[in-house]
């Protein structure tokens, strides 16, 4: 097989596609193909059709990290120490420019595209994308501020000769100190930017 067959898209699409799903398992691949729910341009049975376009594996496939086997041989994901520092050499700062480039075709077999499901269940594991890509940078949703009085505290002993938001745009910033405190801290004393510099 030199080409794909026209109906379906190229195998990169294809998978990227199906990591967004969360689908874990060939079983509850199986279910959804039966449901309807899936694209015709992706096939039922990508190990056939992807066989010589890409395919390793259905850990691959699905972004799980499942063992599976290539070649007649058991394959496995890099370590994620050794991966991570793989990936951190790259200069990739974003989730989208990974993205982008585990579409690429030179993203390494034995790195998952999808690192969560690759690597959620190993320790030392997954810590999220600013670990993976080593920008530091943590999701909104899943950070820890420092409490109120502790982070007001802090902010007033630099005794910024800047504003707030150019001091934010400096990279001193604390990650656990937030770049709009108003929003932040409305229920818990916030009383104005004034109070919260000590001016």
């Amino acid at each position: 097989m030199s080409a794909r067959p026209l109906r379906f898209g190229p195998f990169e699409d294809a998978r990227f596609h199906v990591w967004t799903l969360g689908i874990k398992t060939q079983r509850e691949w199986q279910q959804f193909c039966r449901s309807g729910k899936r694209p015709s341009d992706i096939p039922a049975s990508p190990d056939k059709v992807y066989k010589y376009l890409g395919w390793v594996s259905w850990g691959d496939w699905l972004g799980t990290g499942s063992l599976g086997r290539r070649h007649g041989k058991h394959e496995a994901w890099r370590s994620y120490e050794d991966a991570r520092a793989f990936v951190r050499a790259l200069g990739i700062k974003t989730k989208r420019e990974w993205d982008k480039y585990g579409r690429s075709g030179e993203r390494p077999t034995d790195i998952p595209g999808n690192p969560y499901y690759g690597y959620k269940d190993e320790i030392p594991g997954w810590a999220g994308y600013g670990d993976w890509l080593g920008t530091g940078t943590i999701a909104h949703r899943n950070r820890r501020w420092r409490p109120f009085r502790e982070a007001r505290a802090f902010v007033r002993s630099l005794n910024l000769t800047v504003g707030w938001r150019e001091y934010c745009k400096s990279g001193k910033r604390p990650v656990n100190i937030p770049t709009d405190p108003a929003r932040i801290y409305k229920d818990q004393g916030w009383a104005g930017m004034r109070d919260w510099l000590g001016k």
